[in-house]
Parts: structure tokens; C-alpha cells; sequence
């Protein structure tokens, strides 16, 4: 059930990331397992040969949970994360944090991939996760992975940097370590993780945009849309298909687009690969609703637990100008997405009186 708000007229500026509380230790017994307040999941007190060293919240809320564990040389380095994405896609993030990896620090230690493959994780009955293996040189690390495993709506991602084992030993280690997670009873199945291909064709975009003049049915329209995937389905009858990311092949600077299915007129941009991201899509309701038949483009901030909606614009822009649009622009709604128990879509009131 969605529960509709009229609050204050705001308007807000935006970083590129979600604004958020500062980070928070997590207190933990050292001896005993950490079991994570939302899904049940327990990391041991000792993981691989490693001690855990660190528990942090990067919310308000245990939606974003780093856990950190080290060996007793402390050369080797083991971080976990678990974390409810905005969108829920092993292949999606797992190639942003691919990604990621190769424009960060890593990038100048020279990384060669030795293996990119997919694994079956506990309780899964498919090959669901995926990792990732590369050889360094010009450091005293042999190799460096990155994982990522679906656990039900949340995603947990593996980062291993080791000075012991090369990068196929890594890659080998990793399901092990996913499996010395402790996890619930009840786990959702995934579908099988597929690797994210680039687009036939890269999207049209435009550097310059206007916006439209909000309306209130804007922003209840907004509200209520959770997914961009929505904007995909042509006919409401039909079930809802599988949805397949892929790469735009156009240069973007540090930005990676995606899109749905090969969508045409919507694409998702990541903030990082920690599960935030910016969509815009196309609205055709608005338009049919108020008689106006241009074309019109929704820019989102996609959040772990909320999403902000933004004044429509005339074209499907480059990712700078998105992300210009969200930093400059007025939130028009906001619809909750966590706790999983319906949600909440807050409303600028000034738009219920302006006319």
C-alpha cells in the first residue's frame, strides 16, 4: 500500500552521490559472529584465514554495510559489503565494480585479467554470482578480485587483495569465502548472472535540455513509478519480462551508461558500485494525461531506500548533463522503497496549488 504525503515545498542541491550519514563503527563481540540486523546475515569472527577488523554502516540504517577483516601480516586485505542496490542486478554492479576497479588505484599497478567467471552461491540452484581475477605487477600484491552474490534483495560483494595467492588461486578462494557467510534459511532465487554486452547501437543524447514546468500529476506519476523498467512494457497483460542490461558503447568520460533490454529511451547511470544510480527515462503519461504530446524525459535519483524525482526534460541528455540536471535541479516527489512494506511518496505541496 503507498501512503501519499504533502510536505513543505523544498528545494535541493545534490552531490553526486547519495547524501547520507557520516560512516559508524558497529560494535561487535570479537569472538563471535556479526549477524546483520535486515537479512539475518552473519559474518564469522574468522573468515579464510583472516580476522575480522571492522564493521562500519555507510547509513542510517544497516543499508550499506562494510565488514573488514585482516591477516596477521596484514598483506592481505578482505572487505565485504553488503548492501540493498537501488536496482537488483548481480551483473549490472558487478560490472560497475569491474569497472571501478580499473580507473582506481589498481589501474597503475598494471592489472591483467586472468579469469572473468560465475559461480553457484549457498542456497542458489544457479550460477548467480560472479567474479573477477587480476594479476598486478609494481606491487608487493600478487593479484586482486572483486565478487558479487545475490542474497535475496540484497547484494554481497567480495573485494580480496592478496600478496599470497595469484590471481587463479584468488579467483578459486572466492567461493569459499562467500560460502563461509552465514546466511538465512530462506534464500529467493536469482537468476543465472550473465555477463553485461555492449548495446548494438549507442542512444542519441543531447548535451543541452529544458525543462518542463512541473505539475502535481508530475510528481504523483513520479511518485509512483519505482522502476524505469516500467517504462519498457508495452503491453500491461503480458508478464513482466527479464530484464538484461547492457553497455552503451558511446565514450562518456568516468561515466558508464546502461540500459534495459536496449532501451532507446532510458538508461541507468551509476554513482559508484555501491548499488546508488541516476535514470532517466521516458514519460509518456504525463504528456497523455495533460494533452501535451512532447516528448518528455523523468530524471531519477535511484537511492538504497528512496527515490527522488525531478522536473521532466525536453531530451535524453549525456550523463554530465543528468548529472547537472539533479544537482541544480527541484525534487518534484519522492517514493520510499525500503522497508519492503509498501511506501511512502512524499509530494512538493506547492505543486498542489500552483497553477
Amino acid at each position: 500500500m503507498r501512503k501519499i504525503l504533502f510536505l513543505p515545498s523544498f528545494f535541493l542541491i545534490l552531490g553526486y552521490a547519495e547524501a547520507s550519514a557520516q560512516p559508524t563503527d558497529i560494535s561487535s563481540e570479537p569472538d563471535q559472529t556479526w549477524v546483520h540486523q535486515h537479512t539475518g546475515t552473519g559474518f564469522p569472527a574468522r573468515l579464510g584465514g583472516f580476522d575480522r577488523s571492522r564493521i562500519r554502516d555507510l547509513t542510517e540504517d544497516q543499508l550499506d554495510i562494510v565488514v573488514s577483516y585482516k591477516d596477521a601480516d596484514q598483506k592481505d586485505v578482505l572487505t565485504l559489503y553488503l548492501y540493498r542496490p537501488a536496482i537488483n542486478d548481480v551483473p549490472l554492479w558487478f560490472e560497475t565494480a569491474r569497472q571501478s576497479l580499473m580507473v582506481g588505484g589498481f589501474a597503475q599497478f598494471a592489472p591483467e585479467l586472468v579469469t572473468e567467471t560465475v559461480f553457484t552461491p549457498p542456497g542458489q540452484l544457479s550460477t548467480a554470482g560472479m567474479v573477477v581475477s587480476y594479476s598486478l605487477t609494481g606491487s608487493e600484491s600478487k593479484s586482486t578480485a572483486i565478487a558479487m552474490a545475490p542474497l535475496n534483495r540484497w547484494l554481497l560483494k567480495v573485494r580480496y587483495t592478496s600478496a599470497k595467492y595469484d590471481a587463479q588461486s584468488l579467483a578459486d578462494e572466492i567461493p569459499k569465502i562467500v560460502s563461509a557467510v552465514e546466511t538465512g534459511d530462506i534464500i529467493e532465487q536469482a537468476p543465472e548472472a550473465l555477463a553485461v554486452k555492449p548495446c548494438a547501437k549507442k542512444l542519441k543524447l543531447k548535451s543541452k535540455v529544458k525543462r518542463f514546468r512541473p505539475s502535481l500529476v508530475d510528481a504523483l506519476i513520479g511518485g509512483a513509478i519505482t522502476s524505469t523498467a516500467e517504462e519498457e512494457k508495452s503491453d500491461p497483460d503480458k508478464p513482466a519480462e527479464t530484464v538484461t542490461y547492457c553497455r552503451d558503447p558511446g565514450e562518456y568520460g568516468r561515466w558508464t551508461v546502461f540500459r534495459a533490454n536496449e532501451s532507446k529511451n532510458s538508461y541507468i547511470l551509476p554513482l559508484g558500485d555501491s548499488g546508488r544510480a541516476l535514470s532517466v527515462y521516458r514519460n509518456t503519461l504525463s504528456g497523455a494525461i495533460s494533452g501535451d504530446n512532447r516528448r518528455r524525459y523523468t530524471p531519477v535519483h535511484m537511492k538504497l531506500g528512496q527515490q527522488d524525482i525531478f522536473t521532466d526534460i525536453n531530451v535524453l541528455p549525456v550523463p554530465e548533463t543528468l548529472v547537472a540536471v539533479i544537482n541544480q535541479g527541484a525534487i518534484i516527489s519522492s517514493s520510499t522503497t525500503w522497508p519492503d512494506e509498501g511506501s511512502t511518496i512524499t509530494i512538493d505541496s506547492g505543486l498542489a496549488t500552483d497553477e
